[in-house]
């Protein structure tokens, strides 16, 4: 910074503004990169929790009903949501509330049901209301013919990579 006199007008020379410009560039392109990496690590964590809490969900199911789920791999996994998120009781018939907030009547037979198992956000859900893992894939259910948990229920997203059967996949059966 240059100062002429007591009386003039001070500030800072081109070259100063350029060499404050370039140190904040390079602390950014620096930055960056591991800012992705941060992203990258929490949105694995996201997933494993939620292949835990879809297990946890679906094992308490079969504690009320005394069977897993009716779904395999493939399928959509909205109705089976309802299951676990939300019912209410109306009169002698069972009403789901799903992730929508809207009531559907169910079979009075399904009285068993001590949910909800879990909760999910809306953010969470494509259109059809089925749950997203964090790269916007649908989570794989097989509660018919687990091929991994063959005492269980297999629950895998296809991971970062978003191709299912590659290393990457995070699964119950495949504990991280």
């Amino acid at each position: 910074m240059r100062i002429k006199d007591k009386n003039s007008l001070t500030g800072f020379t081109l070259i100063e503004i350029l060499m404050v410009v370039t140190v904040v560039v390079i602390l950014v392109g620096i930055t960056i990169p591991f800012l992705r990496g941060a992203e990258q690590a929490a949105m694995i964590k996201k997933a494993k929790t939620e292949v835990s809490k879809l297990e946890l969900a679906i094992s308490m199911y079969e504690s009320d009903f005394g069977r897993y789920p009716n779904i395999n791999a493939g399928q959509n996994t909205n109705w089976l949501l309802s299951w676990l998120t939300g019912f209410t009781v109306s009169g002698s018939v069972l009403m789901v509330r799903n992730y929508l907030g809207v009531l559907e009547e169910i079979y009075e037979a399904d009285l068993f049901w001590r949910g909800p198992y879990m909760k999910v956000s809306s953010n969470d859900l494509d259109s059809a209301g089925n749950l997203m893992d964090p790269w916007g894939k649908r989570y794989s259910i097989d509660a018919i013919n687990p091929a991994n948990n063959s005492a269980t229920v297999d629950i895998y997203s296809a991971g970062p990579d978003r191709t299912a059967g590659s290393g990457d996949d995070i699964a119950n059966y495949n504990r991280w």
